[in-house]
């Protein structure tokens, strides 16, 4: 019998399986649906399977992994759906048996096992009453960082130092998957105090922070000069400092300095920011009356170097005068104060501070701001007796000599390092909860929908659904996904499950010959990511059928990738449709 012939018997005996099995849909419950199934399972397709498979696809010659002894113990469970379309697949092409075999089945028992098992994958085996308890997930790495940026407007990089992420069937963010270390918990906790730190700010523009560094205990390029109480620079010398600036912004440097003078000119000073000249200063004081030099600066955050440098040496030791005899620089200290600019609040500190009334004990103070952050970050109302323990410990920090701000970044570290922000997690109590399937509440809705569309935290609109148990209301849910699809943070699809599930990542690790392939450079690796997720997303957008990422008549390019395709008339950055 041809392929033909037996692809035609195929679609006749379906289509009467199918009859048989919507007939006893509408007469029986479905739990007979499936004793129907498992019948022509145990009566003609299971003996043709041990007949012609077992032996190879059994202990202890187990062929490709395969293990068909236990598929034919429960042939009808969720876990062999898998092995049931390698089956179908493998009998339709001929692949199994394999030709070499001496026993093979005839057309019509590879039409019986074929058609039963498209009927079993057409018909879902039913829910248990109790499916059990939702695996937690922790954030991935791509989560955290869109939850932080959505949470407080803060941009950070501590998530690549993160361990790297599980992956399961392709996807990294499986609960079952995802791993829990020691490291991890280092690396969070990192995390949240440079997020904290971003976050709130605890600088008071009025009294801004002052560090003073002594003359001797700077470095010198001559020997000798900071062993008093300054730097004495009896020659052309330098000396110089290592500073960390918190943050960009103003800052003011203040040196007390004073001269030795001798010949016709003032002792002079250069001060030097990272190696180059800041100015140069007229020193005309003396050690009975130093100077107080100031400058201001515009400094980036980081590492930076200052250098005051003595110019004009001047030795005459013959002079009459004794007085004209030795011109010298005296370095006192230097003080670096600041940041002295108003720093504009971040986005986190705008609706975090809103619940502040600014009066009353730290503790009672606290409440408010606490219990906004929990909400926001746990996704979920915080409980009195937590919201007690974070306000205690604001009062605590408090009373050690620190300021309220610096107090609530504290209790913000405290937040971000919890199970509860790190984890999804939906709470159940086997012990008070009845048998059967447990509905999930507002925020676990709102959670699942946010993470799913966004890779992110939900926003204060579900929130807020969520807190007046709107959210199951059909036509707000579905308003609420219209919503979140229209909006850029739906990008995430792409970027997210998109490229896990089409394997975009692995651009990344993609090494093409350099001397064959010379034109592929980092810009077009990332330009054919994009080109993938853009079309997702236009299908996605449109609701146009999946069979559009395969058949489009169209793509998305900018001009590098139009010019590595061969395509004319595209120019520019920019990504736009092109047929």
């Amino acid at each position: 019998m041809g392929i033909d012939s037996l692809v035609g018997l195929e679609v006749l005996a379906l289509r009467t399986y199918r009859i048989i099995f919507l007939t006893a849909l509408l007469c029986c419950p479905l739990s007979a649906q499936e004793q129907e199934l498992q019948k022509v399972f145990d009566r003609s397709v299971g003996p043709l399977i041990d007949r012609y498979c077992t032996d190879c696809h059994s202990e202890p010659d187990l062929e490709g992994d395969l293990d068909l002894e236990l598929f034919m113990e429960a042939p009808r469970s969720l876990q062999q759906r898998d092995i049931l379309r390698d089956i179908r697949t493998k009998i339709r092409s001929g692949e199994m048996p394999p030709e070499k075999r001496k026993k093979q089945p005839t057309a019509k028992e590879k039409l019986s096992i074929i058609s039963w098992t498209s009927a079993a994958l057409a018909n879902r085996p039913s829910i248990p009453n109790d499916p059990g308890r939702v695996i937690m997930r922790r954030l991935s790495r791509f989560e955290y960082d869109r939850t932080i940026f959505d949470l407080f407007g803060v941009r950070t990089n501590r998530s690549s130092s993160f361990p790297a992420d599980d992956l399961s069937h392709g996807f990294d963010n499986l609960g079952g998957a995802a791993t829990m270390s020691v490291l991890h918990l280092e690396k969070y906790a990192d995390a949240a105090e440079d997020i904290a730190q971003k976050t709130i700010s605890v600088e008071d523009p009025k009294n801004p922070p002052t560090r003073r560094v002594e003359g001797e205990e700077m470095d010198c390029t001559l020997e000798g000069a900071t062993d008093g109480s300054n730097a004495s620079l009896f020659s052309r010398g330098t000396v110089s400092q290592v500073l960390e600036l918190p943050r960009d912004g103003t800052y003011e440097i203040l040196i007390r300095v004073w001269g030795d003078q001798a010949g016709s000119e003032p002792a002079r000073m250069r001060v030097d920011w990272d190696n180059e000249e800041l100015t140069l200063l007229n020193v005309t004081e003396d050690r009975r009356m130093p100077a107080i030099k100031s400058l201001e600066i515009n400094g980036k955050k980081g590492r930076h170097v200052i250098a005051m440098t003595f110019v004009n040496d001047y030795y005459r030791p013959d002079a009459v005068d004794r007085n004209e005899r030795d011109r010298n620089l005296h370095i006192d200290y230097f003080e670096l104060v600041g940041p002295t600019d108003q720093r504009e609040p971040s986005f986190g500190q705008r609706w975090l501070m809103a619940k502040d009334k600014g009066q009353g004990k730290p503790k009672e103070r606290s409440k408010p701001i606490l219990r906004e952050l929990c909400l926001r970050a746990w996704r979920r109302s915080a409980t009195n007796l937590e919201i007690r323990r974070l306000s205690k410990l604001v009062a605590q920090t408090v009373s050690s000599g620190s300021s309220f701000p610096e107090a609530i970044r504290f209790a913000m570290q405290a937040v971000l390092i919890s199970p509860h922000f790190l984890f999804r997690i939906e709470p159940g109590d086997n012990r008070s909860r009845k048998a059967g399937v447990k509905d999930l509440k507002d925020f676990e809705l709102a959670t699942r929908l946010s993470y799913f569309l966004w890779s992110s935290t939900p926003d204060p609109v579900l929130l807020a659904l969520a807190k007046k148990r709107k959210l199951k209301d059909p036509m707000i849910w579905t308003s609420q996904i219209q919503r979140m699809l229209a909006d850029k943070k739906s990008d995430a699809l792409a970027k997210s499950f998109a490229a896990q599930w089409l394997e975009l990542r692995n651009l990344v690790d993609s090494a093409p010959d350099p001397k064959r392939f010379p034109e592929f450079t980092q810009k077009l690796r990332s330009a054919l990511a994009r080109e993938s997720e853009l079309l997702f997303l236009d299908v996605l957008g449109t609701d146009a059928p999946i069979t559009r990422l395969i058949d489009a008549d169209y793509t998305f390019l900018n001009e590098l990738l139009a010019k590595h395709y061969g395509i004319e008339g595209v120019a520019g950055p920019h990504f736009r449709l092109v047929k």
